[in-house]
């Protein structure tokens, strides 16, 4: 097990106890999924600094760049970075509709151009077609306003990725096995916030 992949599993496993721990107290199975948006940019920084001297490096950055595109548009983030709306100029950078779909393009583009570079390794086209066919769903269902629908075949898109990739005999470090672990991560913690 390389270590971004143990890093993801420690987080995980630190959201499970969290879930835990608030059902014995609370009665309810409770993790704080709401803050997976953050921590989805400090992995994947940490994952880009961590692997600065790997080929395709800018798949790594354009994650980088993904997450905190994601990190913008969620509400929680938004309110804690502009401390519940007191700070105003920050307000109106989050609220401008240029941030929205610079950050859709980039979310887009990071993901679209993650199925090239995997087809790039394996040379799988049903593979290939499956994860665009994810992909290309979960955005029709987002512009319908069907966020479930959404979230499932995001939800399956990453997690195919994810099996794939580990069925295949990639080196434990490559941009690819970095991402996977990146996409577990954000499987995951997704899946958390179903569960109570």
């Amino acid at each position: 097990m390389y270590r971004e992949q143990r890093i993801v599993l420690l987080i995980i496993l630190s959201f499970f106890i969290y879930g835990l721990s608030s059902l014995v107290s609370l009665g309810d199975f409770v993790t704080p999924f709401f803050f997976s948006k953050l921590i989805f940019v400090v992995v994947s920084l940490a994952f880009l600094i961590m692997n600065l001297s790997l080929k395709k490096r800018g798949y790594l950055i354009f994650a980088f760049l993904a997450m905190t595109s994601l990190a913008f548009v969620d509400g929680f983030t938004v309110h804690i970075l502009t401390k519940g709306g007191q700070h105003e100029a920050l307000t109106v950078f989050f609220d401008s509709e240029i941030l929205l779909y610079v950050s859709l393009l980039i979310f887009i583009g990071f993901y679209s151009s993650s199925i090239f570079l995997l087809h790039e390794s394996i040379k799988k086209w049903w593979l290939t077609s499956l994860l665009s066919t994810f992909l290309a769903a979960g955005f029709i269902c987002a512009y319908l306003g069907d966020m479930l629908f959404f979230e499932i075949a995001f939800g399956l898109y990453l997690i195919f990725y994810y099996v794939m990739l580990m069925g295949s005999n990639q080196p434990e470090k490559s941009v690819l096995s970095i991402m996977s672990a990146l996409f577990l991560l954000q499987f995951c913690l997704e899946l958390f916030k179903y569960l109570f």
